[in-house]
């Protein structure tokens, strides 16, 4: 019987390493929003705690993220080819749960996909980076990018990636109790829009985090 609880016992230790995965725990920030797809934190998104969420917004999508590591709130407006899109505002609203806290309105400010090194980004981010090669409070001008990744398997071996202007709000992430984010009105295809709410909390998330991907 102390034979096999010794084995037992190197069983579970040796597992994390015959996997390539560890246990692990973590507090975060949650994002939530309508109809949204939702991304670990590892190995393109498929892994770790699902901080990223990526939504259709009428014939856009919007990315959010609220990022601990750089402590900032991380918006995306990614445009696919042949469509418009402008934000009429340069500012978001933060929106507390509690009413006794009063709302907060953030800058917007542009930035380059390229410093977002937070986590392995998803085939869906892989796409044309516009940073400082246009206007992202003017209109914005959809672009599809395809491609093939390397070392897949898998039958669906073309994957899409819409332009992605990448947004950044500076915030001590710390002090953010749960409550809503509130994006300024945008135009999409000359026709403007209320912009949509995404919701947050604080949460905690248990899963197997990877030794590599």
């Amino acid at each position: 019987m102390v034979g096999c609880q010794r084995v037992i016992g190197l069983l579970v230790l040796l597992a994390p390493a015959l996997s390539g995965c560890v246990p692990w725990a973590s507090r975060y920030v949650r994002v939530e929003a309508d109809n949204a797809r939702y991304f670990g934190a590892d190995c393109r998104g498929s892994m770790g705690e699902l901080k990223l969420a990526y939504f259709p917004f009428n014939d856009i999508f919007i990315s959010a993220l609220v990022d601990d590591r750089a402590d900032e709130i991380n918006i995306g407006i990614h445009v696919p080819r042949g469509v418009t899109a402008q934000l009429m505002q340069r500012t978001l609203t933060l929106r507390p749960r509690d009413a006794a806290r009063p709302a907060m309105s953030l800058p917007l400010e542009p930035a380059s996909y390229i410093r977002y090194t937070s986590f392995n980004m998803p085939w869906q981010f892989r796409a044309v980076d516009p940073f400082d090669r246009e206007d992202f409070f003017g209109v914005l001008v959809g672009a599809t990018r395809t491609f093939e990744p390397r070392y897949s398997n898998s039958p669906e071996m073309q994957k899409l990636g819409a332009k992605w202007y990448r947004f950044t709000v500076p915030i001590d992430v710390r002090r953010l109790d749960n409550g809503v984010i509130e994006l300024p009105p945008m135009k999409i295809n000359g026709v403007e829009f209320k912009g949509p709410t995404i919701r947050y909390e604080n949460a905690l998330s248990i899963y197997a985090q990877p030794i590599n991907c």
